[in-house]
Parts: C-alpha cells; sequence; structure tokens
C-alpha cells in the first residue's frame, strides 16, 4: 500500500488517529476538494487491512470513510 499511494518515504505516526483530531465537512480556499477517486482507494485499502491483520487501525478508518462522497485535504492528509 505505501509504494501504490507513494507513501513509502513518510515518517511513520505511533498514533493513527488522535482521538481529538476533528475532521469536518468542509470544503473553504484551505481544505479545497481533493482526489476523490485517490481518497477511496486509500480508504478502501485501510477498510481491508482492518479485516485481517490490522485490526487497531478501524478507530481511524471509520472516521475517514464518512468524507467518501467529497474528501477535503485535509481528509486526504488524515488518510495518509
Amino acid at each position: 500500500m505505501l509504494t501504490r499511494f507513494r507513501v513509502e518515504d513518510t515518517n511513520p505516526a505511533f498514533a493513527q488517529l488522535h482521538h481529538q483530531t476533528r475532521l469536518d465537512a468542509i470544503s473553504d480556499s484551505a481544505n479545497s476538494k481533493a482526489n476523490s477517486e485517490l481518497y477511496k482507494s486509500i480508504v478502501e485499502s485501510l477498510m481491508y487491512a482492518t479485516q485481517g491483520t490490522q485490526p487497531d487501525i478501524a478507530f481511524a478508518v471509520a472516521p475517514l470513510s464518512r468524507y467518501n462522497s467529497r474528501p477535503c485535504v485535509m481528509h486526504l492528509t488524515a488518510a495518509k
């Protein structure tokens, strides 16, 4: 997945999604629309990973999946 989404050179994060992270359904100039196909692919891959190998990331994937129809840059950044 890291190679597929070109994030293999990023720094790993210990916590998948901080419990105080707030994801809103906004789309102003600071949070313009993101590539929805890329976002859906990332979220679907993460959902697949929760099924068999990484159930601990389900807490982070659930809020991300709420924005599949209209993701903003903020949501894409959180998914990566």
